[in-house]
């Protein structure tokens, strides 16, 4: 499959998703699979260069840009108390890289370079496209809460003296059976929250 001047929805859809319903289609410049490779690889190619994020919501496929989920209003306001902060979240920032390609007249045209990070080059790829690549989710907290069930991927959580909420990466919903424990023990949401890093 190779397509240019495209959108999301239509590469999944050249890709073989039959889904009827999707939400917030965003353009790709460039989409390709070829044969015998798995087409997430094509697509989460297509997400990198877009800034952009697939999520499951109202039982439909939506895309997101990255830039825009924070602005999301919080599905749940918590205390500044009770979550566990990732440790590592200087490591993974500082292992964020800037991209930079060759432009049509041969000079060389970067990203985000305002830090001293590792660099790859990547082919034919415009400012855009590599500015957006450096820009991804940092784990920053993990959360447990009463079961919800609706909370999902790309959701927003508020904190008591955080300005800017944090963003679900991963919810998961536990439903324990058995005898031992108590229904409210047994049944909760483990949250994996994060924040977008710009690259900058």
């Amino acid at each position: 499959i190779l397509a240019e001047n495209t959108s999301l929805v239509a590469a999944y859809r050249a890709a073989g998703c039959r889904l009827r319903s999707v939400g917030g289609d965003i353009q790709a410049a460039k989409f390709s699979v070829f044969a015998g490779q798995a087409s997430t690889v094509g697509i989460a190619h297509v997400l990198q260069e877009e800034a952009a994020c697939v999520m499951w919501r109202e039982g439909k496929l939506m895309f997101s840009r990255l830039d825009d989920l924070p602005s999301r209003e919080p599905i749940i306001n918590l205390p500044g108390t009770g979550s566990e902060d990732a440790q590592n979240g200087f490591q993974q920032r500082h292992e964020v890289p800037w991209f930079w390609s060759t432009g049509p007249d041969g000079q060389a045209i970067y990203g985000n370079r305002d830090k001293e990070r590792s660099s790859i080059w990547v082919p034919k790829k415009n400012v855009r496209q590599l500015r957006n690549m450096s820009k991804c989710l940092i784990h920053r907290k993990e959360q447990k809460v009463k079961k919800k069930t609706k909370i999902c991927a790309g959701d927003t959580v508020a904190y008591a003296g955080r300005k800017k909420p944090l963003i679900v990466i991963t919810a998961a919903h536990i439903f324990h059976g058995g005898a031992g424990g108590s229904e409210e023990n047994n049944q909760f949401t483990q949250l994996w929250l994060g924040s977008l890093e710009s690259g900058s």
